[in-house]
């Protein structure tokens, strides 16, 4: 940005930057101020492992088809699918530790009965799209001309 350039960022851009970098010190200071407790080797270890993954494997994913999707879907469609899309992604990664956990506890104890996050998952994922369909749906239908 040169000298001449006006400021592209307003009074939100720079209080969400402010709250994030002050929520990351906190959560910093939490993890070094309880060693036995966070391993801050063990979680930088495994905080970079999931900063490589997400730069190299996860955004260069969702990049691409964020544009397949921006030259394919219709306008009226685009924004809900996006929005759906990333409602998706978020719960299946949330649930993944789930997956893992129950599959730990079940060959733990075979009489280990709880919830399955498959089908949790399943019904998020199914009434995210119902959603997603209705408000499409809407747009089209408000769309039309009387």
């Amino acid at each position: 940005m040169s000298a001449t350039e006006p400021d592209r960022h307003g009074a939100v851009f720079w209080t969400g930057v402010v709250v994030g970098w002050l929520v990351i010190a906190w959560g910093l200071w939490l993890v070094a101020a309880r060693p036995p407790e966070t391993r801050p080797i063990n979680f930088a270890a495994f905080f970079v492992g999931l900063a490589l993954v997400h730069d190299l494997v996860l955004a260069p994913v969702v990049m691409s088809a964020g544009a397949a999707l921006r030259r394919r879907a219709p306008a009226l469609a685009a924004g809900a699918v996006a929005a759906g899309l990333v409602v998706s992604s978020i719960v299946v990664v949330y649930a993944i530790p789930l997956w893992l956990d129950r599959a730990t506890k079940t060959a733990q104890n075979p009489s280990f009965l709880s919830r399955d996050p498959v089908v949790g998952v399943v019904i998020v994922l199914t009434l995210t799209w119902i959603v997603v369909g209705a408000v499409v749906l809407g747009r089209v239908l408000g769309s039309r001309p009387r």
